[in-house]
């Protein structure tokens, strides 16, 4: 019996064109799989730069501001700066690092 949707070729099931094996379907995989966790990423750092900010507001108005929310402006701060080399070395071209993918 023959699933429905899937071809056949002289009585052999063929898997669909999105699940056969390939450098181009597994480069495509990666690349969605890559993409959806830079993505909730970037949402998740953005949520703790407003979290943070609006901590930073609370003490630009004399308000005190707790040890815990000290660290999470802190932990913010060495967030964004650690995503400055890494976004610039995604940037980059390969070629002008002198590396040529294999």
């Amino acid at each position: 019996m023959v699933e429905r949707g899937l071809a056949t070729k002289w009585g052999q099931r063929q898997e669909p064109w999105w699940r056969q094996a390939g450098q181009l379907n597994q480069g495509f995989c990666m690349m969605i799989s890559a993409s959806s966790d830079i993505w909730v990423g970037t949402q998740l750092l953005f949520i703790d730069i407003m979290a943070s900010l609006e901590l930073l507001l609370k003490q630009m108005r004399g308000r005190r501001v707790t040890e815990r929310e000290r660290k999470k402006i802190k932990q913010t701060l060495a967030d964004i700066a650690s995503l400055i080399p890494v976004t610039i070395l995604m940037l980059l071209p390969l070629p002008l690092l002198g590396m040529q993918p294999s």
